[in-house]
């Protein structure tokens, strides 16, 4: 918003930023609530005039400070400072606009080779959190909530005797990103996701490119930044590899703003950037970020993250966030054709490094591009093994100084006994001076002399002969020699055969290998064991000079397996087997012994068993018997001895004949008084061998002999191969109306079956009319209108009537008529979804929809709080509450007429779109719709008679999610005539 030259009222000034031009008088109610003000220069404005915009959380920037000003051209509370207590955004390592946890093992500071007077400060609008182990903050903190671990994870670098962290500080505005506002400053616009893998040439400081993507960013692959430009999405930025940007100056070249949030999708990801998100970053363990974090949440650290400060260029800063750097100043361009000088680093790194970085620094900006090639030869490093050949083009564009060339540095592990390098050659120059043609890039190497190890190991005895292996800590650049011989241990000359020699491990390799002859026998015996030696090493050094090497006997193990049948099959086979084929005969000697079976039940065995060379199983085979009487399963064993040519496993088995014997059960039944008879199943588990008979007795409940039914009682008898028999009884037919009433069918005495279930209910169904009231009472019930066509209802002297959306809900009931009685009703008197406080049972418990928490997490939960009519309710809360709600059923059979009656208040209930419903089992109707807002406490009642059922079902159900406020029910009942 521009303000003019005028005087003005608060009301003039209510854009969140806003530029005042010169010759402006205001005063200071005027700017109070800016977000962000800028003043023009000779903006007639004093110290006090101005103190409102930083109270309400505005930052102010002066160009061309007026009298009075700091030299930040700032004010804080009427009084000019030297500087702020709290720096803008841009000037923090990380900014949280929420609570910022630290997790173990987060490191925050200050990009190395920047200034010494720099710290990686943090900022916190919530609480700072620490947890774990490993957290260093190189800097201060400022938070406005509590901190929650040490304050001893900050170490600032700069003036580390001041006080560490600062707490309820002043907040720092950090205005929400919307993307599209600045898309017609793109310098390109892409209409998609945009994936990025490559190398890419991006703007000037004066010019800097600025992509607006309506969409999220992604990598494919390795990606680097040449030049100065911003990356604007709408959708999240996804970095699944390293984004280098081409920096030699002291400031970040790149940066990364989205309405979302960054991701990193891999481990060991190197981001360097400026990143500003609306959403919650998620970084991965071992992701680096070279630049900063402004974030509108907190920062998900997955693991040992690092953010490294690196302060944001004006290239970044002026055309979004004009207050984000104050002095920061783009290079001045040479236009008179004179060819700057071109400088090249000679870097040495650590061969842990991952890359060296060649930098390019040109002595002035200059109109012209200049281009040159370049590629690495090698020198006592080699490609390949060392580091990753390279070559190519450098175009470096108008009014850059400064270039980056990377190469990948292997992280191996080869003794090198010293630096090695290589060089990158340039050659092509085009409008530049080439102060040296080449680039010495040295690598240091970090790894330790060899140490050899005499491994311990096996060899199995039918394989003639076997290897030891002797091996490296680390390869070695070098060959690397020494003396070996073996010696005995519990193995014998008649085990193996002695060998001894030297040996050579070559340049780059880890190990060697010595052969050694083992011999074969066909006894079955322990492992036994021999020594390697090493001796007289050259080229590196001793850890272990000694492996133990274990001849494992090949013979195979005998093992009998447990085995079980049902007693009608008649036979059972005994598996004995081998862990593996041998070339040796194998005999062993097997005999049974009783449990709990005798030879009644099964024939005893025992004699010998022959494994002929290559087999690896037999069977003993036994017969068992059968007879007609239930009773347990029966055990005997059987076991193996006198084993030879094998180890034994596993000796015993335990064979079990199971009875079989079937369970007989009776089903309950159901019939109506006009019927005449009831008939009960009475079935067996299984199809039975021998007759099986059971004896049956009627006994009284709620049913009485002779008045509900007649008595009955007699046996039911199983031929072979029958399972199912049906016992009849006779019920009686009056014309009283009652109750369905329940009478019991018990089972005793079975012979040749087990026991079942062995009781049956019996329910007589009334099938007589209810009897015509003698009067009624006149009562009137609540009647509720919703908006858009919702359910209207009245009752008067029994008579209802509702309609519906959808108009399926209407009824009328005759005074005179009546049904069964039932009273649901639900208080929720208690904190739990299984309330009844009725006269009858609801059918089962409230059902969530939606979610599964639970009567106390959740969207939907039972609550105590004032919004409640009986003290508790059911809460359903609107905010990502789509499809979340409660349904429950009742059953009705037998009702005439139904009324459901419910208590519902809204609080500040928006956005969301939900349903009372009502249901007789399928399909559902609109009983009412709830509006948005508040609204007092009422007593809703609907005529649900069209809706009688076994399984009538109401429910409340949230269609849509809203933004916030909550919707309260209580007193839930159905009634019934």
């Amino acid at each position: 918003e521009m303000i003019p030259s005028a005087s003005h009222s608060a009301a003039d000034i209510a854009a969140n930023y806003a530029v005042v031009e010169s010759g402006t008088s205001m005063a200071a109610a005027h700017v109070s609530g800016a977000a962000a003000l800028l003043l023009s220069k000779e903006t007639n404005m004093s110290p006090a005039q101005v103190k409102n915009a930083l109270i309400a959380m505005a930052d102010a920037r002066v160009f061309g400070a007026p009298a009075g000003t700091t030299d930040k051209g700032l004010w804080i509370g009427g009084e000019a400072t030297a500087s702020l207590n709290v720096p803008p955004f841009f000037q923090f390592a990380v900014a949280s606009g929420n609570t910022l946890n630290l997790n173990g093992g987060v490191h925050v500071g200050v990009e190395s080779g920047l200034s010494s007077t720099m710290n990686g400060n943090i900022y916190s609008t919530g609480d700072l959190s620490f947890e774990g182990s490993g957290n260093l903050v190189e800097g201060f903190g400022y938070y406005r909530g509590d901190l929650a671990g040490s304050s001893s994870s900050f170490q600032p670098r700069y003036n580390p005797a001041d006080q560490a962290v600062h707490q309820r500080v002043d907040e720092i505005a950090m205005p929400y990103l919307n993307a599209d506002s600045f898309s017609n400053l793109a310098t390109t616009n892409y209409g998609n996701s945009l994936f990025l893998s490559g190398d890419y040439a991006l703007g000037t400081c004066l010019e800097p490119a600025i992509w607006h993507v309506n969409g999220t960013v992604e990598t494919t692959g390795p990606v680097t930044f040449t030049g100065y430009g911003i990356i604007i999405a709408t959708g999240d930025i996804k970095v699944g590899h390293d984004m280098f940007t081409a920096i030699t100056g002291d400031e970040s070249q790149l940066g990364l703003y989205t309405e979302g949030k960054l991701e990193t999708t891999a481990s060991h990801a190197d981001i360097a950037a400026q990143v500003y998100t609306n959403g919650t970053p998620v970084l991965e363990d071992g992701t680096r970020i070279l630049g900063s974090i402004v974030t509108q949440g907190g920062v998900d650290f997955k693991g040992s993250a690092e953010v490294l400060y690196r302060p944001a260029s004006p290239a970044l800063t002026e055309p979004i966030w004009p207050i984000g750097n104050w002095d920061g100043a783009c290079p001045q361009i040479d236009t008179s054709g004179a060819l700057p000088d071109l400088a090249i680093s000679n870097p040495t790194v650590d061969e842990e490094a991952g890359t060296a970085r060649v930098d390019l620094q040109l002595s002035f900006a200059t109109s012209q591009t200049i281009s040159l090639n370049y590629q690495t030869v090698d020198g006592t490093a080699e490609a390949g093994r060392d580091y990753t050949a390279k070559s190519g083009t450098v175009t470096i564009p108008a009014g850059s100084t400064t270039w980056t060339l990377f190469v990948p540095i292997s992280a191996e592990t080869v003794y090198e006994a010293g630096p090695e390098n290589f060089t990158m050659q340039f050659s092509g120059e085009q409008n530049v001076n080439l102060l040296s043609s080449a680039a010495v890039v040295t690598i240091e190497d970090n790894d330790p002399v060899p140490s050899i190890t005499a491994k311990n190991g096996s060899i199995g005895e039918g394989s003639g002969s076997g290897n030891a292996t002797i091996s490296l800590s680390n390869p070695s650049q070098f060959p690397i020699s020494f003396d070996y011989g073996t010696s005995s241990g519990t193995a014998s000359s008649h085990d193996y055969t002695d060998v001894a020699g030297s040996l050579t491990i070559q340049p780059y390799s880890s190990s060697a290998q010595v052969s050694i002859p083992v011999a074969e026998d066909p006894m079955p015996e322990p492992s036994e064991t021999l020594t390697m030696a090493v001796t007289n090493p050259q080229g590196a050094t001793i850890a272990d000079a000694s492996g133990t090497i274990s001849i494992t006997d090949n013979e195979p193990s005998i093992r009998i397996h447990n085995k079980s049948v049902d007693e009608r099959d008649g036979t059972m086979s005994i598996r004995v087997s081998l862990s593996h084929a041998s070339p040796y005969e194998i005999t062993a000697t097997y005999a049974s012994s009783d449990g709990t079976a005798g030879t009644d039940r099964y024939d005893a065995i025992s004699g010998a068993l022959t494994f002929p060379a290559g087999t690896t199983e037999r069977f003993l085979t036994t017969n068992v018997y059968d007879n007609a009487v239930p009773d347990s399963d029966r055990h005997f064993t059987v076991a193996l001895g006198n084993v030879t040519h094998a180890h034994v496993g596993d000796a015993n088995a335990t064979a079990t004949i199971k009875d079989d014997e079937p369970h007989v059960s009776i089903a309950d039944a159901a019939a109506s008084e006009a019927a005449g008879s009831m008939s009960f199943t009475v079935s067996l588990s299984r199809t039975p061998v021998y007759a099986v008979s059971v004896d049956y007795a009627s006994l009284d409940a709620t049913a009485f002999a002779g008045d509900d039914y007649q008595a009955a009682f007699g046996s039911v008898n199983f031929a072979p191969g029958q399972t199912s028999k049906q016992v009849t009884v006779s019920v009686v037919n009056d014309s009283e109306y009652e109750r369905d009433e329940m009478f019991t069918v018990m089972l005793s005495g079975a012979q040749g079956a087990h026991m079942g279930d062995n009781g049956a209910t019996g329910t007589i169904r009334n099938d007589d009319a209810a009897p015509m009231p003698v009067g009624t009472s006149s009562t009137s019930s609540t009647s509720s209108t919703t908006d858009g066509g919702g359910t209207s209802g009245t009752t008067d002297s029994g008579n209802t009537s509702g309609t519906t959306d959808g108009g399926s809900a209407t009824g009328t009931t005759d005074s005179g008529s009546f049904g069964s009685s039932y009273q649901m009703l639900d208080t929720f008197s208690s904190i739990s979804f299984s309330g009844s406080n009725g006269a009858t049972s609801w059918s089962g418990s409230w059902m969530e929809l939606g979610e599964s928490n639970g009567p106390t997490k959740g969207k939907t939960r039972v609550v105590s709080h004032a919004m409640c009519d009986s003290g508790n309710c059911a809460r359903f809360n609107p905010k990502r509450g789509q499809n979340d709600g409660l349904s429950r059923a009742a059953d009705l059979s037998g009702a005439t007429s139904a009324t459901l009656s419910v208590y519902v208040r809204g609080h500040n209930y928006n956005g969301a779109n939900a349903r009372l419903e009502v249901s007789s089992g399928s399909g559902w109707t609109t009983l009412h719709s709830f509006a948005d807002g508040s609204t007092g406490g009422q007593t809703l009642t609907f005529d649900i008679s069209s809706f009688i059922s076994s399984n009538t079902q109401i429910r409340v159900k949230q269609y849509s999610a809203g933004t916030g406020g909550y919707l309260y029910l209580d007193n839930v009942e159905i009634t019934t005539n």
